[in-house]
Protein backbone atom coordinates (compact mmCIF):
# COMPACT_ATOMS: atom_id res chain seq x y z
CA UNK A 1 0.00 0.00 0.00
CA UNK A 2 2.70 2.63 0.70
CA UNK A 3 4.52 1.71 -2.32
CA UNK A 4 1.51 2.29 -4.20
CA UNK A 5 1.30 5.83 -2.75
CA UNK A 6 5.10 6.50 -3.65
CA UNK A 7 4.01 5.89 -6.87
CA UNK A 8 0.86 8.16 -7.11
CA UNK A 9 3.16 10.71 -5.82
CA UNK A 10 6.14 10.38 -8.25
CA UNK A 11 3.23 10.70 -11.52
CA UNK A 12 1.41 13.18 -9.69
CA UNK A 13 5.13 15.24 -9.63
CA UNK A 14 5.56 14.27 -13.21
CA UNK A 15 2.42 15.35 -14.40
CA UNK A 16 3.34 18.81 -13.14
CA UNK A 17 6.96 18.99 -14.21
CA UNK A 18 5.30 17.55 -17.92
CA UNK A 19 2.76 20.26 -17.81
CA UNK A 20 5.00 23.22 -16.89
CA UNK A 21 7.80 22.08 -19.15
CA UNK A 22 4.72 21.99 -22.26
CA UNK A 23 3.60 25.71 -20.77
CA UNK A 24 6.85 26.98 -20.90
CA UNK A 25 7.90 25.46 -24.55
CA UNK A 26 4.45 26.96 -25.85
CA UNK A 27 5.69 30.69 -24.64
CA UNK A 28 9.25 30.53 -26.38
CA UNK A 29 7.47 29.50 -29.36
CA UNK A 30 5.26 32.71 -29.46
CA UNK A 31 6.98 35.33 -31.59
CA UNK A 32 7.70 38.75 -29.61
CA UNK A 33 5.07 41.30 -30.60
CA UNK A 34 6.21 44.65 -32.16
CA UNK A 35 5.14 48.37 -31.66
CA UNK A 36 3.13 49.78 -34.62
CA UNK A 37 4.15 52.88 -35.54
CA UNK A 38 0.66 54.54 -33.75
CA UNK A 39 1.67 53.10 -30.56
CA UNK A 40 5.33 54.30 -30.81
CA UNK A 41 4.28 57.91 -31.43
CA UNK A 42 1.79 57.26 -28.42
CA UNK A 43 4.71 56.62 -26.02
CA UNK A 44 6.94 59.31 -27.22
CA UNK A 45 4.42 62.05 -26.40
CA UNK A 46 3.84 60.32 -23.20
CA UNK A 47 7.98 60.29 -22.40
CA UNK A 48 7.81 63.90 -23.82
CA UNK A 49 4.45 64.80 -21.33
CA UNK A 50 6.25 63.14 -18.66
CA UNK A 51 9.36 64.85 -18.69
CA UNK A 52 8.02 68.07 -18.54
CA UNK A 53 5.97 67.19 -15.45
CA UNK A 54 9.30 66.10 -14.15
CA UNK A 55 10.64 69.40 -15.11
CA UNK A 56 7.82 71.23 -13.25
CA UNK A 57 7.98 69.38 -10.08
CA UNK A 58 11.42 69.53 -10.20
CA UNK A 59 10.79 73.63 -10.04
CA UNK A 60 8.30 73.20 -7.06
CA UNK A 61 10.66 71.47 -5.37
CA UNK A 62 13.18 74.13 -5.93
CA UNK A 63 10.93 77.04 -4.57
CA UNK A 64 9.84 74.77 -2.23
CA UNK A 65 13.41 74.14 -0.45
CA UNK A 66 13.71 77.93 -0.91
CA UNK A 67 10.58 78.81 1.03
CA UNK A 68 11.78 76.34 3.73
CA UNK A 69 15.23 78.13 3.77
CA UNK A 70 13.74 81.82 4.05
CA UNK A 71 11.46 80.22 6.39
CA UNK A 72 14.41 79.54 8.66
CA UNK A 73 16.44 82.22 8.38
CA UNK A 74 13.88 84.57 8.92
CA UNK A 75 12.94 82.29 12.57
CA UNK A 76 17.27 82.49 13.10
CA UNK A 77 17.48 86.02 12.86
CA UNK A 78 14.66 86.63 15.38
CA UNK A 79 17.40 85.64 18.54
CA UNK A 80 20.39 83.43 19.10
CA UNK A 81 19.09 80.73 20.92
CA UNK A 82 16.86 80.58 17.17
CA UNK A 83 20.03 81.05 15.06
CA UNK A 84 22.00 78.33 17.46
CA UNK A 85 19.04 75.60 16.50
CA UNK A 86 19.05 76.85 13.11
CA UNK A 87 22.84 76.06 13.11
CA UNK A 88 21.99 72.64 14.43
CA UNK A 89 19.31 71.99 12.25
CA UNK A 90 21.79 72.17 8.95
CA UNK A 91 24.48 70.20 10.77
CA UNK A 92 22.14 67.24 11.73
CA UNK A 93 20.61 67.25 7.89
CA UNK A 94 23.74 67.96 6.10
CA UNK A 95 25.84 65.78 8.58
CA UNK A 96 29.04 68.67 8.16
CA UNK A 97 28.27 68.60 4.39
CA UNK A 98 26.29 71.78 2.39
CA UNK A 99 24.43 70.09 0.02
CA UNK A 100 23.84 72.34 -3.58
CA UNK A 101 22.34 71.91 -6.89
CA UNK A 102 24.18 70.99 -9.67
CA UNK A 103 22.94 72.36 -13.24
CA UNK A 104 21.58 69.18 -14.24
CA UNK A 105 19.33 68.54 -11.25
CA UNK A 106 21.54 66.15 -9.45
CA UNK A 107 22.53 66.66 -5.73
CA UNK A 108 25.74 67.43 -4.65
CA UNK A 109 27.45 68.09 -1.47
CA UNK A 110 30.36 70.27 -1.02
CA UNK A 111 32.46 69.73 2.12
CA UNK A 112 32.15 72.85 4.45
CA UNK A 113 34.50 72.50 7.55
CA UNK A 114 33.09 73.67 11.35
CA UNK A 115 34.91 75.76 12.92
CA UNK A 116 32.91 75.20 16.23
CA UNK A 117 34.32 71.30 15.90
CA UNK A 118 38.24 72.14 15.47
Amino acid sequence: MKKKNNQWMVAAVFLILGFLLTYQYQQRQEPVRTLTIEETELLLQEIASLEGEKEALLQKNRELLQDVKNFETAAASSSEAHALLKEELDRSRHGGYQRTWDCDDTQTYRCQPESSDL
